[in-house]
């Protein structure tokens, strides 16, 4: 039998810096001031467990007892116990709380967590600093996911290095984490918070810890070594410095990060057993603390955000710290009562622990998908309400009609609405006209007409200017309007983009705004001018306001309407007004040749804009309008273009 490795000691200051990581991510998920880049304490926990998990391989691969499946019975038995539980309340907490849609996405989540794909489904859906993702109970097993990721090769790697040139194993290491820093770069401009989640891009900070397990499985720390003691004091004043201090990257490795990564790096490596580090970081609160991190970690994101769920994404301090409290007390309990009891080999055997968690997995599973299929994500509405949210509908041909990317629908190949129908309507725009694009076609095809579709994703207009990142969109705006200058069949044109101008700050001086304020400017500016260009081919043109945005998500309008569903409101005209402020104030600058039609005039009432009209959501999110809200609009633009123009600008 393999004697223990006796460099495998305990080292308290590791709980003592699992508590900065776990305390630093709390707070900076409650929002409590001066934790500004709390969240790189998960980039703590990377280097951390990526030390440990290696010191442990070390141990066992030069004694000669390594082995695969034992190596997998340690992470089971570390993970899934107290996960399992948190996933398992959680999931009850959904089913009672959330509406469906939140309901739709966090089974969605859930599901991805339980096969430890989490962080794909966030990079998919959130941005990890959204303020959308406060309200994510599993958002944080993005993290869960990458660390089980780089462990389903590392120790296939490892052993394999080991046996075959066992001096080179640090270099590998090390290439391993140079390969995935350069790839944690965020050189895609379009999507850089995809990389936050990706694995590719955080093994880096594992393979960190890895090299110092290297490093200390040759030369251990020493006591009172003064140069080391120094480092290890620089180290643990990078991570207190890399939490506190704010910084403007949040994506990529960013100086936070790569801070923090450093830091830890230094402690690991440096802080020897009689170093003030040491001493400072084996505090008993803090080891306390340490102690309890995992469990801490997996109970926090769920408690604030269904307390942020319930009481409002900015509760008071009154909602916070009793959350914060039972925070400590579930982390206590779980650590005490679930992940100690299944750590121990001798009190559960391991057949036992694979099994209960592949069953508890898969249980949870099956509750996921109940959640993203037929109607029992919608066991909590009436029947008005589940017939309303069959109007919150977006257009059926979205997926045949609607282009993006490099490879985009040419403009000889849109879609005809309806399909092989001859008609002088075109509608132009990004996302937000496909709807208007199909209800539209509809109404047209009553006449014996159509219209055609050009619409591209996130493509905002560019009137011939090279401005937008979005791959594809200058080069199909650019074919698009070509296209619909040289097409003699179109004369009617509407223009349908997002356009929430953000609100100019002053007095409506232009020179006064903001640099977030000129950017939208002159997208709306070129908005104009394409309207312009099309005006100058001969074509009549109708200008779409972007919609007055909901005040959240059209479901939960649904969920919370009562009957008889003929107004419910969505949000004030005053506050639409002052929100797209720009929107209006702009408006001066249209031709007069050009039809102006602002959707507020068709869906705001005595000063409020409604959400739900006449027994139908006018929207399917928040800003996007459903077909019902995009058949008023048709209703109007045609009747527009068979009214003589005042030759008057809008006011």
């Amino acid at each position: 039998m393999a004697t223990a490795n006796p460099r495998l000691r305990y080292r308290p200051e590791i709980d003592g810096l699992r508590a900065i990581a776990v305390v630093s991510v709390i707070l900076f998920h409650a929002g409590v001031p001066g934790f500004a880049n709390g969240f790189v304490g998960v980039d703590v926990f990377f280097v951390i467990s990526g030390f440990l998990i290696t010191s442990l391989m070390l141990s066992d691969l030069q004694s000669g007892s390594f082995s695969l499946l034992r190596f997998y019975e340690r992470r089971v038995r570390r993970i899934m116990p107290a996960l399992l539980l948190v996933l398992a309340v959680s999931t009850v907490a959904a089913w009672l709380i959330l509406l469906p849609r939140d309901l739709l996405l966090f089974s969605r989540g859930l599901v991805a967590a339980c096969l430890f794909g989490a962080n794909f489904h966030f990079a998919k859906h959130t941005g990890y600093f959204d303020p959308a993702a406060e309200v994510q109970p599993l958002l944080h097993t993005w993290s869960l996911s990458v660390e089980e990721q780089y462990y389903l090769f590392f120790p296939l790697l490892l052993p394999l290095v080991w046996g075959r040139a066992r001096e080179k194993c640090f270099w590998v290491v090390a290439a391993v984490a140079l390969i995935s820093l350069v790839s944690a770069e965020p050189w895609n401009p379009h999507r850089p918070e995809k990389l936050f989640f990706m694995f590719y891009a955080r093994a880096w900070e594992l393979a960190a810890g890895a090299m110092a397990a290297f490093l200390c499985s040759h030369h251990e720390p020493t006591p009172r070594s003064m140069p080391r003691g120094l480092l290890a004091a620089l180290g643990l004043f990078l991570v207190l410095a890399a939490t506190a201090v704010p910084t403007r990257v949040l994506y990529g490795p960013g100086v936070a990060v790569i801070t923090a990564t450093l830091g830890t790096f230094l402690i690991l490596r440096h802080a020897g057993p009689d170093s003030l580090v040491t001493k400072a970081l084996s505090q008993k609160a803090l080891v306390s603390v340490g102690l309890v991190s995992y469990s801490a970690y997996l109970w926090h994101q769920p408690l604030l955000a269904y307390s942020r769920y319930v009481f409002g994404e900015n509760p008071g301090v009154s909602v916070i710290a009793p959350a914060l409290c039972i925070l400590a007390a579930l982390a206590f309990l779980s650590w005490r009562y679930v992940e100690l009891p299944f750590r121990l080999r001798n009190g559960i055997p391991a057949k036992q622990i694979f099994g209960l968690a592949a069953a508890g997995t898969a249980l949870l599973i099956l509750l996921g998908m109940a959640g993203t299929n037929g109607p029992m994500r919608f066991w909590r509405l009436d029947e008005g309400q589940l017939a309303l949210m069959q109007t919150a509908s977006k257009s059926p041909m979205r997926a045949e009609c609607h282009t993006s990317g490099k490879s985009y629908l040419r403009p000889t190949e849109a879609c005809s609405i309806p399909a092989n129908a001859q008609g002088s309507w075109a509608v132009m725009g990004n996302s937000h006209g496909v709807e208007l694009a199909y209800a539209l076609g509809q109404k047209l095809a009553e006449r014996g007409e159509a219209t055609r579709q050009f619409t591209f994703s996130s493509c905002e207009p560019t009137a011939g200017e090279e401005v937008s990142e979005v791959p594809g969109c200058n080069e199909w705006t650019r074919e698009t309007i070509a296209y619909i200058q040289n097409s003699p069949k179109i004369r009617n044109v509407v223009l349908s983009y997002k356009m929430f101008v953000v609100a100019v700050k002053g007095r409506g001086d232009r020179t006064r705004h903001s640099a977030e304020d000129a950017r939208g400017v002159a997208a709306w500016m070129r908005y104009v001018r394409t309207a312009r260009i099309l005006q100058s081919a001969g074509k009549d043109v109708f200008l779409v306001l972007q919609a007055p945005m909901l005040q959240g998500h059209v479901d939960h309008f649904i969920s919370t309407a009562h009957p008889p569903y003929g107004f419910v409101a969505g949000i004030s005209l005053e506050t639409w007004r002052q929100s797209a402020i720009a929107q209006t104030r702009w408006r001066r600058d249209v031709p007069s040749e050009v039809h102006v039609i602002d959707p507020a005039d068709a869906f705001c009432r005595d000063g409020i804009c409604a959400a739900i009209m006449d027994g139908a959501a006018l929207y399917f999110d928040a800003h996007h309008m459903s077909i019902s809200g995009a058949d008023i609009l048709a209703a109007r633009l045609i009747a527009a273009a068979g009214e003589p123009l005042q030759g008057q600008r809008p006011q």
